[in-house]
């Protein structure tokens, strides 16, 4: 066979190849729901139940990704710039709430996830599965519900021991955290349970922060303008729901994938073209 003809061939089943839908990654939406029945590690109730992190699984038949969440709080009433130290998360009726170190008592509001004295937060940590976060559900709230999302976009297995929420060298924000946006809950939705679409620019990471409105974020809001530190924010999350890339199952044994049977015949087609024109030439 003449070189030319062998390249053009090679190139014709080179591009042929790239122009191959590949067998890619595909969007799976899993939902997160914390209440005792999705429950699989410290899995007590009220504020009697109360421990450092719990385990959750996601709704439906699949076990993973599990997802650990876990309550903290700064150190110091009313001040934003001293250290984080873990709190205790507890499962309520309405979803997850947090107490801080200082023995918060369990009467309402105080035992849910709020900015009253200490800021608290709840980290989730999806044990390294990327998760596109599109949705968070607030079963309850009381006088307000503005919260702070944040996503780690640092490397390595964050720590929230000893950081704070400013933006010094020790913040949360100086720390691989990204804020993804500050949302009036209550004013997106007014209904309970209370919805609202996050995280519009579809980042992915395998931590997460839902935080109690805290303006050393800003003070834009979703809607804009509605976000104020002097009310009070109050809330239990019920629900995250997210997106992560599953990789399609593999074919059965002795069946080619998709792409290579079509490579396959591509080649056989060019070889035998090439053949008939020898053979009348």
């Amino acid at each position: 066979m003449p070189f030319a003809q062998k390249l053009k061939i090679s190139a014709f089943l080179g591009m042929a190849g790239f122009a191959l839908p590949g067998v890619g990654f595909a969007d799976t939406t899993w939902t997160w729901d914390f209440g005792s029945s999705s429950c699989v590690a410290n899995c007590g109730t009220n504020y009697s139940g109360r421990s450092l992190t719990k385990t959750f699984e996601p709704l439906g038949s699949a076990t993973t990704p599990e997802v650990v969440a876990s309550g903290w709080a700064n150190t110091e009433p009313g001040a934003t710039n001293n250290q984080l130290e873990a709190a205790n998360i507890a499962i309520y009726s309405g979803g997850l709430g947090t107490s801080h170190g200082d023995g918060e008592n369990s009467g309402s509001p105080q035992h849910a996830v709020d900015n009253d004295g200490r800021y608290e937060l709840v980290m989730f940590d999806f044990g390294g599965t990327s998760i596109t976060l599109t949705e968070v559900q607030l079963g309850w709230y009381s006088n307000d519900a503005d919260i702070s999302v944040l996503a780690y976009q640092g490397g390595g297995v964050p720590t929230l021991d000893g950081v704070n929420y400013s933006g010094s060298s020790e913040g949360l924000t100086s720390s691989g955290w990204t804020l993804i946006g500050n949302y009036d809950v209550d004013n997106l939705d007014s209904s309970d349970p209370y919805d609202i679409n996050v995280n519009s620019g579809m980042i992915e990471s395998s931590y997460w922060i839902i935080a109690a409105y805290n303006d050393v974020f800003g003070t834009d809001c979703d809607p804009s303008g509605k976000c104020q530190e002097s009310y009070r924010d109050y809330f239990k999350i019920e629900q995250l729901t997210g997106k992560h890339k599953t990789p399609p199952p593999p074919p059965p044994p002795g069946v080619p994938v998709p792409g290579t049977v079509l490579l396959t015949g591509l080649g056989i087609a060019m070889l035998a073209r090439v053949r008939l024109k020898r053979a009348a030439g």
